[in-house]
């Protein structure tokens, strides 16, 4: 593991900033972080939260439950960025980030807070 990799290790790894959605529906749930083992699980958690946003952006009206499955979406999208982070050098998993890569999973997470809170905005004021 490079020089890079760790300080970005070392600044997320306890960080509650990555972890909005996930401490709220499932806090002390397993299930979800034991799944994630490698890059292809983590890019299938992304791929969810940008098709939800895809297709709530064509919805009017949007409903609480659609934003609700949204952040779900989210939270299961920041277990998988924690496990990157936690289990990086962990022999039992396969995630192969650089450092840069790395750095733009944990810059997505805080770019789809902000369209998160841009549809519950949306939902808000559409009345």
């Amino acid at each position: 593991m490079d020089k890079e990799v760790k300080e970005i290790i070392s600044r997320y790894q306890y960080s509650r900033d990555i972890k909005k959605y996930s401490n709220h529906y499932f806090f002390q749930d397993d299930d979800i972080f034991s799944r994630v083992n490698n890059n292809r699980d983590v890019q299938n958690a992304q791929n969810r939260v940008e098709s939800n946003l895809r297709m709530l952006s064509k919805v009017f009206p949007l409903e609480r439950v659609d934003v609700e499955e949204l952040e779900k979406d989210m939270g299961r999208y920041e277990l998988a960025v924690a496990k990157v982070i936690q289990c990086f050098d962990n022999p039992r998993t396969d995630f192969n980030y650089t450092a840069e890569e790395l750095q733009q999973l944990i810059n997505s997470v805080f770019s789809f807070y902000d369209k998160i809170d841009n549809v519950n905005m949306r939902r808000l004021c559409q009345d």
